[in-house]
């Protein structure tokens, strides 16, 4: 199978003939599948941004391993060219410059809410200005170069360490409050979660190669013993938890839902059961999707939402009630929804490893506490969630997209994709394996497709992907295979209807 080109759709249209991989289900049913990789060509990595953050934690005097373990919980150490993060956040070191116009603007936004000047005023929504003053380097530079970005966060690392009145020590252990305040959260139990992640980054090590061809290592450093007292330091107020179900390594809080977006009910105890969780994405941000789902009528609520700078969470409905998250009521009946701040239509480019880790850790309690299997038949995608009529089948969302990191993500929870190759018997299943980072997809993304108006006209992206274009026969120019019968594009292309949109 080759790679191809294809149209994303917003809403009622679809993308063509991509199908989800990664350990994702073809059918349902408890079958042995063969695993079947397949992954289309990268060039070579680069090894420049390794040496902008060596030679950023040398001129500020920053451990460059913990540079480096917090530039990956912030970004996976990717550049993202210049764009900014579903909260305001630019480049490896996630600096932000929020804006009203980011806040109110499109679907994305809080148009017509009353406090967004005091809102965007906020310090933590500009770090990337506190940067510019500590390094000398314009806004600009800032935003759109890598290695300017990474000397700002350096500098930022170091001066939240020279205000807690500690040296710039040589020990990656001595920087935990420096490291807790750069997350920016402003309750204790989030600046906690988010250094507790750096800090295991740190021990165990990372390396990846970014979307833009930049290959980073870290490496393991076990040893470190991080000091966790400094928290205290921070004087940070603590968020109410009583009425949360989340492991104690989530930052957590909850926030009701409006009722009539969901359904009370005394789940597994009444013998509905859980048997599967569900991952969506907002398309849109962390506050507009708590806003939508406190909105009554607005017949869309999920169980939790996932912030991508930090990995922090909302609880919005008891685990025991129904949410109205999935498009299916089957499946809404026996299933949590966990929705992540970001747009399907740009790929992978802001799924944080915070996000990634802090829903590994909430989808592992909630399996162990209600008995769901780790693995891709009963941990889905909302694009992996069928419709319930054939009638329905091209209503249905594509999210989280193929920018969502399945390998990844799975490996997180414990039970990475992974079972016996090859093709199996006739008439059994197969599950299609091809990777991320080095099957490079390309798309074409149009306006109607990006809530957040980056996209201005219609544009071919290639970006790493959980998947690939499948055809009906072994020919580069059969049609591809989807859900339902093929449709003829009104171009005269042929179009297959596949998955869905938003929330």
């Amino acid at each position: 199978m080759t790679s191809d080109t294809s149209t994303r759709r917003h809403a009622k249209r679809r993308r063509t003939g991509l199908l989800a991989a990664a350990g994702a289900l073809v059918v349902a049913g408890s079958v042995a599948v063969p695993l079947t990789a397949q992954a289309t060509g990268a060039a070579p990595a680069d090894t420049a941004r390794q040496r902008d953050f060596a030679a950023a934690a040398e001129e500020f005097h920053v451990p460059e391993q913990l540079l480096l373990a917090v530039a990956y919980q912030e970004s996976a150490w990717d550049g993202h060219a210049g764009r900014h993060s579903t909260t305001g956040g630019f480049g490896p070191m996630h600096l932000t410059d929020v804006t009203a116009e980011m806040v109110s603007g499109g679907d994305a936004g809080a148009v017509g809410r009353s406090d967004i000047a005091s809102f965007v005023a906020d310090p933590a929504l500009h770090t990337l200005q506190a940067a510019a003053k500590l390094t000398g380097l314009s806004a600009k530079e800032l935003r759109g170069d890598a290695a300017a970005n990474i000397r700002g966060g350096a500098a930022l690392l170091a001066s939240y360490q020279k205000a807690a009145g500690g040296s710039v020590s040589a020990e990656a252990g001595d920087w935990y409050g420096a490291v807790a305040r750069y997350s920016q959260a402003s309750q204790a139990q989030g600046a906690k979660a988010f250094a507790n992640r750096v800090f295991a980054t740190l021990a165990k090590g990372a390396g990846r190669t970014t979307a833009d061809g930049q290959r980073v290592t870290l490496a393991a450093m076990p040893q470190v013993k991080p000091a966790t007292s400094q928290l205290a330091k921070l004087r940070l107020k603590a968020a109410a938890t009583a009425d949360t179900e989340c492991p104690a390594t989530v930052d957590c809080s909850f926030v009701p839902a409006a009722s009539s977006n969901g359904q009370v009910s005394s789940r597994p105890g009444n013998g509905i059961r859980i048997d599967s969780i569900v991952i969506h994405d907002i398309e849109g941000s962390y506050e507009s999707a708590i806003a939508t789902f406190q909105t009554p009528g607005s017949s869309a609520a999920s169980h939790y939402v996932m912030r991508s700078s930090d990995g922090a969470v909302t609880q919005m409905m008891p685990t025991k009630d129904i949410a109205f998250h999935a498009g299916n009521y089957s499946t809404n009946m026996h299933s949590i929804g966990i929705e992540h701040e970001g747009f399907a239509a740009h790929g992978a480019d802001w799924y944080t490893e915070a996000q990634y880790e802090a829903t590994a850790e909430l989808v592992k309690y909630l399996s162990e506490r209600f008995g769901i299997p780790l693995d891709r038949q009963h941990i889905i995608g909302h694009d992996n969630v069928v419709g319930p009529s054939s009638a329905t089948v091209s209503g249905m969302h594509w999210d989280p997209a193929d920018g969502w990191d399945w390998e990844h993500f799975m490996a997180l929870v414990g039970a990475p994709a992974e079972g016996r190759h090859g093709v199996g018997d006739i008439g059994s299943v197969v599950t299609i394996a091809p990777g991320f980072e080095r099957n490079q997809q390309t798309v074409e993304v149009c306006p109607s497709d990006d809530p957040t108006g980056a996209t201005p006209e219609c544009t071919k992206v290639t970006h790493a992907s959980n998947s690939l274009f499948v055809r009906t026969a072994p020919s580069a120019t059969a049609p591809l295979f989807g859900d339902q019968a093929i449709h003829s594009g009104g171009d005269g292309t042929d179009r297959i209807n596949d998955w869905g949109s938003t929330v």
